[in-house]
């Protein structure tokens, strides 16, 4: 039985094309190959999808803080002019600094999740043309630490991207040499 690279159904050993899907059924080495580059690009793909939805909420976020801080910017003025004193003052300048603070973080934040974002389009392209990029990527620990600093939603893709490319460094190899057409089968 031949498994469909694609959709993983038995197909007999006798056809050329999968009865299921009409992907070319290949040799199982290829099949294994084209598993991890779909896998890869999917991954990767997860990636970036978790750095522009933060891209995009941590703003909205830092819109939300600076909005606050004006809230209670005017909100001692409400307040009975006996109960202002010196406990009141500076509890609204700590709450107004804090909300400001927050709102830098976030848009900062943001700002470097959306330009990570964009980053990986480049990525995503090279998968399945020249997978040495990606694997210069993904295979750094200092991809880890950025996520783990800015997004730990991406930081569950970064892993298993990093485990995936350092546990199958074979498969890698072999990928990288045939795509650069430097790949000898008898090795």
């Amino acid at each position: 039985m031949k498994t469909c690279w694609k959709c993983n159904r038995d197909n007999d050993d006798s056809v050329c094309y999968c009865a299921f899907c009409g992907a070319e059924l290949k040799n199982d080495a290829h099949a294994e190959e084209q598993r991890f580059l779909d896998n890869c690009h999917r991954f990767l793909r997860y990636e970036r999808l978790a750095y522009r939805i933060t891209g995009i909420v941590f703003p909205i976020l830092a819109l939300l803080y600076v909005l606050l801080a004006f809230v209670y910017a005017g909100y001692p003025e409400q307040v009975d002019e006996e109960m202002i004193g010196l406990v009141l003052i500076p509890i609204f300048v700590y709450i107004i600094f804090m909300f400001v603070v927050y709102a830098v973080l976030f848009l900062g934040a943001g700002l470097v999740n959306l330009i990570a974002s964009f980053k990986m389009t480049n990525t995503l392209n090279s998968v399945y043309t020249d997978l040495s990029v990606v694997q210069r990527r993904n295979g750094s620990a200092k991809r880890i630490v950025f996520a783990a600093f800015f997004n730990s939603i991406a930081l569950v893709f970064v892993i298993i991207n990093f485990v995936r490319f350092k546990s199958n460094k074979q498969l890698v190899e072999r990928i990288i040499a045939k795509q650069k057409g430097t790949f000898n089968s008898f090795n």
